[in-house]
Parts: structure tokens; sequence; C-alpha cells
């Protein structure tokens, strides 16, 4: 069955036509060769499942899964998977009376669902991974002869689309992970998804709290000072959000131990300044800085007082805002110790910008950019269902369109092929009306160039790694066909 499986996974085919298929869960068994035509890992109840089901239902030979070995740590994907094939899920994906952390199939439609378990008969022998009392099982099932079912086509159509809102955390979790957006709005959701979908599970962080959590978070804004600043999807509305930019310029605690307008606005440090009257950073050491010299890198406004937070409940989240002038435009970074991705990211990046239009006011500098650090982007588990009825909404399908390609500012590539691949890397800088050759990657695999590049650093635009793996695997094909190979222009 050529293309098959549809979607990636964990699996080792000797005989895609065998009706019986064999899931080891977060076992490593090996099977000797022709004894098992199909079998694989299944390590979470969540994609791990719906991967699974996705890929019998694609393939109308699969009649009998047999379930064994021992379950992943953290995960119950094989109690899952029973319940899930005894019982199916509810309307809202989640499997009835699976005991799992994560137990939910979002990505599975009624008819898949029904599918699934109308083609398959699944054998409950977790716990077991001796191969030779699984293979004895799956010959036994073999014997029996059961005939292929009869291909859907709706359904199969439908189950090759891939859909990866939720993944496997620990082991598929990127650091840093790096988010470009236009708006706040824009940000807001695309931090959402990305928290959502890769965040590592805590069960129980320092408030007793389930939490999703990504860690070094670094999310981009090209136009932060212009609309959408608020989505409708936001805990608060856009009244509130412009009360609570207030905030941030007013000295006043209002009863509390801090707040960020005290910090950033009537800074006392004890240490140096016991007597002494407070520091208005946003106004002395920003926009004063900037005023003596529009190059320094001296603007910068600090929230946490070690002195003092080491003894309060919760301090500061937003730790640190650095401002940069370079060509006119005013660009901050804002560094969070903690970030409440749901209920505050949104309020947080609002109310900076804010800040951000008083010092370009007063050092008359356009709006740049805003960029994000958090060490700890996560979301509380009394916000879960509320975070992934607006992932799911969000997951529309939406029409290719060409556009522009916006050049890397790192650099581009000039890839050639003869007896091996050839990318050689230049620096957008001009000297003397020549770009600069920064490196040459050389070899005979298109992957294996691309993760030297990647290890390199060579590429900071997602849409200019997208054109590199093409023109790559371009070179790669022609190199093995004796085609000659010329980058931009297509095969033939």
């Amino acid at each position: 069955m050529a293309g098959w499986p549809y979607l990636t996974s964990d699996v080792t085919i000797s005989n895609d036509k065998k009706s019986v298929a064999v899931v080891t869960l977060g076992s490593d068994i090996k099977f000797p060769k022709g004894k098992i035509g199909i079998y694989g890992k299944m390590k979470t109840e969540n994609l791990g499942i719906e991967r699974l089901v996705k890929n019998v239902i694609t393939n109308r030979h699969i009649r009998h899964l047999i379930v064994c070995g021992e379950e992943s740590r953290g995960h119950l994907a094989g109690q899952s998977l029973m319940a899930f094939y005894e019982n199916g899920a509810d309307k809202e994906g989640k499997i009835i009376n699976a005991k799992g952390p994560m137990p939910y199939v979002s990505n599975l439609n009624a008819d898949m669902v029904k599918r699934f378990r109308e083609q398959v008969r699944v054998y409950n022998l977790i716990g077991v991974a001796d191969e030779k009392e699984i293979i004895k099982k799956a010959m036994e099932l073999e014997k029996l002869g059961t005939a292929p079912m009869k291909d859907n086509f709706k359904i199969k159509e439908e189950a090759m689309e891939i859909n990866t809102l939720e993944t496997e955390p620990a082991e598929r979790q990127i650091t840093p992970a790096v988010i470009n957006a236009g708006t706040i709005s824009d940000a807001w959701i695309k931090a959402l998804k990305r928290v959502w979908a890769f965040g590592e599970e805590l069960k129980e962080d320092q408030w007793k709290s389930r939490i999703k959590e990504v860690h070094n978070l670094v999310v981009r804004i090209e136009k932060p000072a212009e609309e959408p600043r608020h989505n409708e999807n936001f805990p608060w509305k856009r009244a509130q959000l412009e009360e609570y930019s207030k905030e941030y310029f007013s000295p006043d605690k209002k009863g509390f131990s801090y707040s960020y307008g005290e910090r950033l606005t009537a800074w006392i440090e004890d240490s140096f300044d016991e007597g002494r009257s407070a520091i208005n950073q946003i106004k002395e050491s920003v926009v004063e800085e900037l005023k003596k010299n529009r190059e320094t890198r001296r603007a910068v406004a600090v929230t946490l007082n070690p002195r003092k937070d080491r003894k309060i409940q919760s301090p500061p989240c937003m730790i640190l805002n650095q401002f940069l002038i370079r060509n006119n435009k005013l660009h901050c970074t804002v560094y969070f110790r903690s970030h409440d991705i749901f209920g505050a990211s949104l309020a947080n990046w609002f109310a900076v910008t804010k800040i951000m239009e008083y010092i370009c006011g007063e050092t008359g500098a356009e709006a740049g950019t805003l960029t994000s650090v958090s060490c700890s982007a996560h979301i509380y588990e009394r916000d879960f269902e509320s975070a992934k009825k607006i992932v799911l909404n969000g997951n529309q399908k939406v029409k290719a369109e060409k556009k522009s390609f916006v050049p890397d500012p790192d650099g581009f590539f000039v890839i050639s092929a003869g007896d091996e691949i050839t990318a050689e890397h230049y620096l957008n800088a001009v000297k003397n009306g020549q770009h600069f050759l920064n490196c040459t990657v050389k070899g005979k695999s298109a992957g294996d160039i691309y993760r030297t590049i990647m290890r390199l650093g060579l590429i900071s635009r997602l849409e200019h790694a997208a054109y590199l793996g093409q023109e790559l695997e371009k070179a790669e094909y022609c190199i093995r066909n004796k085609k000659k190979y010329v980058q931009d222009s297509p095969l033939k």
C-alpha cells in the first residue's frame, strides 16, 4: 500500500496487507522479520491514539489489533485505547472511562470513531512483553483469514488530513520556541496554540495546579502598536485593558505588596536609596538615557527587588524591560520569569505598548518591535477547556495564496549540484559591491546539509527554511537522476 502510513508514526512494516497489527505501547519490542506484519509503539493517550486510529482506518486490511507492552511513563495510553474501543468518545472528544492524564481525541470525528470500532477487534495484552507470546497470538488471529474491510473513501480522505493540535509533551518540546507575529492579537493566539500543542504537562506546580508549560517562549511582535491589540476571546474587554495599562504609570500600589507601576515609576532600592526619593525608571532610566544617547544600551527598567521579593508570596512576573532605538525605531524586549499565556499575556503586552507610545512621544522615535521572552510560558488547568475551544475554533482551512518573499536578515543561499550539493551562505551586507561569503556547506544528502545549516544557525525566518528545504530536495533529486539543477527553476 504505497504511501502508508499516512501519518508519521513509530511503526515497522514487513507486510501492510496483514490483518493483524501490534501496538507495543512504551516497550521497545522487536519482532523477527516476517513474524508480525505491522507493529509499533504508542506513548500517549491523545495524539498517539489519534495517529493510530487514522492509520488503521486508512488500511482496510487491518482487522485485529493487539495492545501489549508496558505503559509509557506518565501516561495510560493502553488503558485509554481499550476504553476508546469499548466506549468511544463524548462530544468534546474525551475518551469515555479513560484514566490517562489527557485522554482527548478531538481531531477524530464520529465517523472515524465508528469506522475504527467496526473495522478492528482490539485484544488487551497490556503488560505482556514476551515476544513469543505476542507472536503466538498474532499467528492465531492471522489464521482466521479475516477479509479486508471495504474502503470508505470519504472517511479515508478526512483521516489523511494531518492535524497536530495536541502532541507528545516532553520529548517534542523545542527550547527555545520562537513565534513571529504581526499584532498583539495575533501573538496571543499563536502563543496559546504553541503552549497548548507543545506544552509539557506539569501535574502540580507551586500553587498545586496542573499546567501546560513551554520553556523559554520567545514572541516577536512586528507591529505591537497597530490594531488589533485586543482579541474578543481574551478574558478581559478592551476597556479593562485600557484601565489596566494606566496602572503601569502610577506609583499607587492600591494596598498590594507591589504593582508594576510602583516598581517602574517609584523605585526605591533598600540597600542603596534608603532615605532618598524614589526614581521614576521610565522617565529617568529610559527616556533620559535615550535623549542623552539614542544608541544607548542602558535604557532598562527593572521590577524585581531581591531584598524585598524573597519575602513576599508572589513576586513580579515581568522582571525587566529594555528599550533600544535603531534607525529611529523604538524596540522593546520584555522578560517574564513566569507568564500566564491564557489569562495575562495579552494584557501585559498591551500595557507595554502604552509605555512604548509614551517613550516614542518623548524621544520622537517611531514604534518598532516588541519581543517577549517567557522563561515559563504556561496555561493553568482552570483555563484548559477555554484554551482548547479557542485553539480548535482557530483551526481553519486557509486557501494558499501567492505572496512576495521576505528576505531573511541572516542572509541567503546559493545552491548548486554536481557530484554533490553545495550550499553557499552569503550575508546580506554588501562591501565593494559584493555580498560576503559566510560559509559553504557540502554533501550528498539534502537532509544532512539542512541539519548542518540549522545547527549553525544560518536561518531566522520560517519561510526561508521552507524554501531552502524545497531547493535542497530538488538538488538531491537532480543528482540521483542525472538531471541539471537550476536554483529557483522547476524540475524538468
